[in-house]
């Protein structure tokens, strides 16, 4: 019996999909089953994807017109209680770690989601993962960190009116409506910060700014300087400084939670 959809989008990413297929493969938990959506890859993926497909439950090749266009695929078959989404590249942080969440008493809760361990270029870090509020700007966990109720995806959807916000803009109208979110206090995923958001920062700002106008009317104001002023000086520094400068900086800031 499946209780958990995990989707897998991928283009043009053979060696970052191999490992994420086998670490999702190797997890100890089998109520699960795996869902495929590929954009038409053309750099050996496809092949891999027929290598591993006895372990999937639906495959979808196809071109699409993004990111969440591919996600919205995923969802359309999706099945079970459950679903949650792994870049290709970005793996488990333990075999076991689904068995741990579903021990758990989620009761009632509509969202769960846990702490992300991070691969800056070399340096490993833990971000944990933070609670939405009527002040958030950004997000406060990692998507792939997240496993959310399938009917809601379902209902919701992601919107393509965003490239690079679209997640934001989801568990932001969850927390608006109300939908209970649950902190698990687990690593649940690794990710390399080398995504489509992490090379895109001034983007992703621009577009949270469009999520907070929506969401927003009379206060949004107070929100725009906020995250204008927050996006302003993260990228000025890394225009500025030099790569070593950085990861100095990344490793001191996150030194109570680096992980060799």
């Amino acid at each position: 019996m499946n209780n958990l959809s995990i989707i897998v989008v991928s283009l043009n990413s053979k060696n970052d999909f191999i490992k994420t297929i086998k670490s999702i493969i190797s997890q100890t938990y089998k109520k699960k089953k795996i869902i495929i959506i590929d954009g038409l890859s053309s750099d050996g993926t496809i092949e891999q994807i027929q290598k591993f497909k006895k372990y999937f439950a639906k495959i979808v090749i196809e071109k699409d017109k993004g990111i969440y266009d591919a996600m919205n695929k995923g969802i359309n078959f999706s099945s079970g209680k459950w679903t949650m989404f792994l870049n290709s590249g970005d793996t488990f942080y333990k075999k076991d770690i689904l068995d741990k969440i579903f021990k758990k008493k989620l009761l009632d809760n509509d969202i769960l989601f846990g702490d992300t361990l991070i691969n800056n270029k070399g340096i490993k870090y833990l971000v944990k993962a933070k609670n939405f509020t009527i002040n958030t700007i950004i997000m406060p966990f990692c998507h792939q960190s997240t496993i959310v109720k399938t009917k809601i995806l379902k209902n919701l959807m992601f919107s393509l009116k965003y490239r690079y916000s679209s997640d934001f803009h989801f568990f932001f109208k969850c927390y608006i409506k109300k939908k209970k979110f649950l902190n698990l206090n687990l690593i649940i995923s690794k990710v390399i910060s080398d995504g489509i958001s992490d090379k895109n920062r001034q983007k992703v700002f621009s577009e949270n700014i469009s999520v907070l106008r929506v969401v927003f009317n009379s206060t949004f104001a107070v929100r725009l300087w906020r995250l204008k002023f927050f996006e302003f000086i993260k990228n000025s520094l890394k225009f500025i400084l030099p790569k070593f400068i950085i990861a100095k900086i990344l490793t001191i800031k996150y030194k109570s939670v680096l992980y060799s």
